[in-house]
Formats: structure tokens, sequence, C-alpha cells
């Protein structure tokens, strides 16, 4: 009795990566293309009975049957050959001493692919379908030749033809070519004469010819049992072609001729093994597809279960463990944005047919929000059956928030547009206020200090009071229009510089004694410092004497002793100034506010003390319409300092 795999056993299978996918094909099962009228035969049996039986049948195997009806093992021609007529035993054996036993078996849902590397690694021909213990039929290595064949295969016969070919004189006796056969593990033999091939001879013909009529394979010559017409075909003729012709005419071997010269025999084994092997590299390169592909792919049932998922689809969802989502439904509420949307997708996915391409925000394993283009649509089975589905996730999160990027500066250039017309219509508007204002009080000024001169009339101390108010607020106004202007034009970009070559060391002693009336009623010092020897500059007066102007003013306002001075000092290629002053300081968290349009940090100081709150916006503006920097330095209770640069 045979040793051999146990039932079922296929462990020599190379084994697919654990989250790989099972098959790239949809392949028929074993249940579409087995015999399902299986002849069995009692182990008690002789084998010249079971030899008759398959003779009768035309079967190249039968099934061993105990009394119970278990299928106990299998006995095909090769065993009988290799028993009875190369071992000539003296007496009939008994299909119990010959079966292959332990049986090799599998179920109906296999699918042909898998059973056929399973034929190959048993190296067996003949495969009996068993489910839960019952015998349903039997698939053959031509059954599974034909099946593969169905995929395709147009590559030559001479690629796989075998070209050491078994020969044999034709006056030779069967036990001797049997014999050969057996030694050589062949399946056939040419007949020659006189070195031309005059037949041919196979395991089949011993098997009907010598075993099943009980003849002597030591006493009968080769030539009694041989085929004399020799099929042959065409070193150039397909493997497919080659399939076809030994399906129509029913036999196992086809001889391969260039003319009258025989250059090799092509097996029904050879073309399966060829079959087989060129499948499983088409599948092998469409594994190496998937699992190496940068889009995400995955497949599932129809019950939305995930039978596949590629190592791409893991990453673009920070998965670590595949086993998470494989045999799981397909995506749980964790992954999307709106769990709400996840039974929207299968609503839509079994409702429509075809390809179906869907953008959708999910979140990774990370919580991490990503965007994807789903295209997705329904797989079908060998029969054309819907059995599941199967998508690809392209990811667009870069190119979503470089679109949302991009909308939203449009959106903020359109907004931006829009203020700055608005900007333009209140300048315009400012501008033709501010002039419209000049006027009138220019007049009230006028005519108040009018009144004060006593042109018209005498004037006592209250009433004199009174009028001096009056002055001083029309005089306020009157730098508030003129500060309102200059913004006006600053934001317009209306603000010209007439430059021209200044002695900076000269402006500074003039802006400083414009305020020396000052400096006895405010206990204020006023003070110049020279730190380099050439001051010159190329600016507009004017605006320079604004910005002085500007800081010693506002320094006055916020310094009731000590000194506010000017520094002026070369650094790089640079002249700068500074003004210092010994007031009350601006605290740190007010520093970047400072140059802001109306800040004013005056708190702890009188209303009449306030400005416009332009000044240092007005002064930051102008220097920086000369190329330089302003800046400021300050602690609060210590004073401050106000720097600028000026190019030369």
């Amino acid at each position: 009795m045979k040793e051999n795999a146990s039932l079922n056993d296929f462990s020599t299978v190379p084994a697919l990566p654990e989250h790989s996918l099972k098959s790239s094909h949809p392949w028929l099962e074993l249940q579409d293309v087995m015999i399902r009228t299986v002849l069995t035969v009692s182990p008690d049996a002789t084998i010249v009975e079971a030899a008759e039986r398959m003779t009768e049948k035309n079967v190249s195997c039968i099934l061993v049957a105990d009394p119970a009806g278990q299928i106990i093992g299998i006995v095909s021609e090769r065993d009988i050959l290799k028993k009875v007529v190369a071992q000539a035993h003296a007496r009939t054996p008994m299909v119990a001493e010959i079966m292959t036993s332990p049986l090799i078996s599998a179920s109906p849902s296999l699918s042909i692919f898998e059973a056929s590397r399973m034929m190959e690694s048993k190296n067996i021909k003949r495969l009996p379908i068993l489910q839960d213990g019952r015998l349903l039929g039997i698939v053959t290595l031509t059954n599974l030749t034909q099946a593969l064949a169905s995929y395709g295969m147009w590559r030559s016969v001479d690629e796989i033809m075998k070209r050491d070919v078994a020969c044999i004189h034709r006056k030779a006796k069967v036990s001797e070519a049997a014999i050969t056969m057996a030694s050589r593990n062949i399946s056939c033999m040419i007949i020659t004469e006189n070195s031309e091939a005059v037949g041919i001879v196979t395991e089949r013909d011993f098997f009907k010819k010598v075993v099943a009529q009980g003849e002597d394979p030591t006493k009968t010559n080769v030539e009694e049992i041989m085929t004399p017409d020799i099929v042959s075909v065409a070193p150039n003729c397909s493997i497919y072609n080659a399939t076809r012709i030994i399906d129509e005419k029913r036999i196992r071997h086809l001889a391969v001729m260039d003319g009258r010269k025989l250059l090799g025999i092509v097996t029904q084994t050879d073309i399966f093994r060829a079959v087989r092997k060129k499948l499983e590299d088409e599948e092998g390169r469409n594994r190496q597809w998937l699992e190496s592909a940068t889009n995400g792919i995955f497949t599932m049932d129809l019950d939305g279960v995930v039978t596949y998922a590629n190592p791409a689809l893991l990453r673009l969802l920070e998965i670590d463990d595949p086993w998470s989502i494989m045999n799981h439904p397909f995506l749980p509420d964790r992954f999307w944005t709106d769990p709400v949307e996840r039974n929207k997708f299968f609503a839509e996915l079994k409702g429509r047919g075809g390809v179906e391409i869907k953008e959708m925000a999910l979140k990774t394993a990370r919580e991490r929000r990503i965007y994807v283009t789903l295209f997705s649509t329904f797989t079908k089975d060998a029969h054309g059956d819907l059995d599941g589905y199967q998508g690809m996730f392209y990811d667009v999160t870069d190119k979503r928030e470089l679109f949302l990027l991009r909308q939203a500066e449009e959106a903020l250039r359109e907004r931006n547009d829009v203020l700055h017309h608005l900007n333009e219509i209140k300048s315009e508007f400012v501008s033709m206020v501010s002039h419209e204002l000049k006027t009138p009080l220019t007049i009230t000024r006028e005519g108040i200090q009018l009144v004060l001169s006593e042109a018209l009339g005498p004037v006592n101390d209250r009433q004199k009071r009174i009028l001096n108010m009056g002055v001083g607020a029309v005089n306020r106004l009157v730098r508030l229009i003129k500060d309102l202007l200059d913004v006006s034009r600053i934001e317009a970009g209306k603000m010209e510089l007439r430059k021209e070559k200044i002695d900076m060391n000269e402006l500074a002693q003039e802006v400083l004694d414009s305020f020396q009336t000052l400096e006895h009623s405010q206990k204020i010092e006023f003070q110049k410092k020279i730190l380099c020897e050439d001051t010159t500059v190329m600016c507009d007066r004017d605006r320079i004497f604004q910005v002085l102007t500007n800081l010693i003013g506002n320094a006055i306002k916020f310094t009731e002793k000590g000194h506010i001075a000017i520094l002026l000092s070369r650094e790089n290629h640079e002249l700068q100034c500074c003004v210092e002053d010994t007031g009350a300081g601006i605290a740190a968290e007010n520093l970047p506010k400072v140059f802001a349009k109306f800040e004013q940090f005056s708190a702890d100081y009188e209303e009449k003390q306030k400005g416009t709150g332009l000044g240092l916006s007005i002064a930051k503006a102008i220097v920086e319409l000369h190329g330089g920097r302003i800046w400021v330095q300050s602690e609060l209770g210590k004073g401050s300092g106000f720097f600028f640069t000026l190019p030369f």
C-alpha cells in the first residue's frame, strides 16, 4: 500500500502573504469541471476485475470503497501497469494491494487554479471531490488542462516538448516496453522499424489490450497493441491548439514532427504544467502589481466584508494591523468624518451598476483627515454572476488642500480688492472733507485772534481765557485735519517726496529750537548728541522735519521732567537717528501696537495731553517711503527711545 500525504494536505504550496489577495482571477471551481459519475470497486476485487471495469467505461482510474461505502483509496492505470505488467506477478494481486491510500481529495469549492497547484505539488493526475465525507465526483488532469487552457495559451509546443523520446522496436515484447516506461516514469513509447517511427504505444494500450484482455505481456509483441497512426503536430503549433487536438482525438500524447523527422513528444502533463506555469506567473505579476501599487486597492464581498486590502491602502489609512479591517465590514465608523456617509455610500454602491466615482472625506487610524477619490465597481465570478465589489482609493489630500488654499487666496484677493476700493473712497472722502473744513476753521481762528487782539474793542480776562481755549481747539482740529490728509495721501500712494541733500545735524537743531519755549515750563532739557562726522543724507526736508516733530511732540506729552535728546550716528550704510526721553515709557504688551493708527497708551494722563493717535503712524510711513526703518525700545517707567534710519 502506498504511503502518501494525508487527506486534504496542501502544506507544500507556498503561502501567500497574510493580507494578500487570494487570487486575481475569477476562477472556476472544481464543482464546475468535475466528472460526477465515478467508478468504484471493492478492495477485495482483483486488479483484472478493476481493469475490465475501467476499460468498459473508458476511464483511467477507479476509486476503492469499503463495505460501508467510504472511499479508502484510488487505483489508476499506471498503478496496475507498474504492479502487474512491469513486475509480471505470478498471481493476480487484489486491488487493496496496489491502491493509493490515504486518499488526497479536495472540496468542490476549491478553484481550479489552486487545484492545479495542488496536483502539481503532489504529482498526481486525479483528485476526488469530497464534501462532508461524501463523494461528489472526480477531477482528472484532462479536466483541469481543458479548463485552464480556456484562459488562453499561445506558446509553441517546441518550448515544452520532451526531446529525449523513448523508442522500442516493433518486435519487442510488451513486458520489455512496460519495464522501460515504468523505470523512466513515462506514459508512452514510439515504435520504430529501420529507424523510422511506425506507431506509438501508451499506458492505455497496455491496459486495454493486455491487462483487460488477460494477455501474457511476456509473450505479446509491441506491434500487436500499438497504434499505427501517430497524431503529430508541427513544432510551431500553439499549446492551445495542441490541447484542442488532444481533446478531439481523445488522446494524451502528440508527436512533434518536422516533416518526417521526429523532434519530440508532448503529453497532456506537459501541457498542463505549461498552462499552469503561465497562469501562475500571471497571477504572480497581478499580485505583485496589487501589492506594489501606490493607490489603495480593496475588495469586499456582497455583504460588504473586506476580503483584500493592499499595503498602499493600509499606509493611506495609517493602519498597522491589516487584520483590523480584513474580514471585517468595510471601513468602520471611526474612519468616516461623518458616519452617516458610510450608510449612504453602501446604499449608492448597491443601487448602481458599472463604475462609480466618488469624492470622500475620511479619517485615518491616527485621526488625520484625508480626501480621496474612490473608483469602485462590481466584481463577477467565473460564471458572470456578481460576487462582490472592488475599489481603488486615489489620495487627493494635497490637491484638495491646495484647491482650498487657492479658493481662500482668491476670496482674500477679492476681499482685498473690495477693501482697497473702500479705502480709496474713504481717502477721497477724508481728503474732500478735510479741505472743506480747513477753510472755515482758518476763518474761525483768524476771527477769534482778531477779537483777542482787541482790534474790535476791549476784551476782559475771562473773555480772553475763553477765546484762547477756542483758538487751541481750532488748532487741534487743524492738526487733526493735516494728519488725516497725510494719512489719506499715504494710503492712496500719493505722498510725493522731494529729496535733496540735507545735513541732519542742522535739521535736528532746527526742530529742537522750535520746542525751546516749552523747556522751562515743563522742566525738560533738550539735547543733541552727534556720534558721527558726516550727517548728510538725501531726503525730503519737510517730511523728515515732520517725523522729528512728531517723535519729539510725542515724547513731550509723556515726559514731565528730565531730558529729550536727538542722537545721530552711522550704522553701516545708513544714518541712524534716535529720539530718547526720560518719560513714562511703554508697557511691553503695547510695543507691537505703537505705530498703529489711532493707538494711544496714555490712560494715566489727562485728556488734554492726548493727541490724534496718527503722529507715529505717519512718521513710520514717511520713514519707510525713504527706504528706512523705524522701531521703538521702551520700558514702563524708564523712558523710551524711537529709532529710525535713512539711507545715504
